[in-house]
């Protein structure tokens, strides 16, 4: 893992991975103005999970993968539910 610095950043949020032989190296970068630095680790811990779930049993089904606050597909459906209500709320 690397840090780097830039002064702006080129995207809202873009994950970044170059394999080599026998790894692959990957770099988060985000808008500071968007996230927290705690909210990017948060997001790279919950990526490296599922890439360990998966890569560590080919026939996991995706309601089986978890996150750090649970599985995987209710805080996805969770966050679709959030958007739906305010988008919604928008519309009145």
């Amino acid at each position: 893992y690397r840090e780097y610095k830039y002064n702006i950043s080129r995207f809202d949020l873009a994950l970044f991975a170059e394999e080599s032989e026998n790894n692959m190296k990957m770099a988060l970068e985000y808008s500071t103005q968007l996230f927290k630095k705690t909210k990017a680790e948060k997001i790279t811990a919950n990526y490296l999970s599922i890439l360990n779930q998966v890569t560590g049993d080919t026939l996991i089904k995706i309601n089986d993968i978890m996150i750090e606050h649970g599985p995987l597909m209710a805080q996805v459906n969770k966050r679709q539910q959030q958007q739906v209500e305010f988008n919604f709320s928008l519309n009145q």
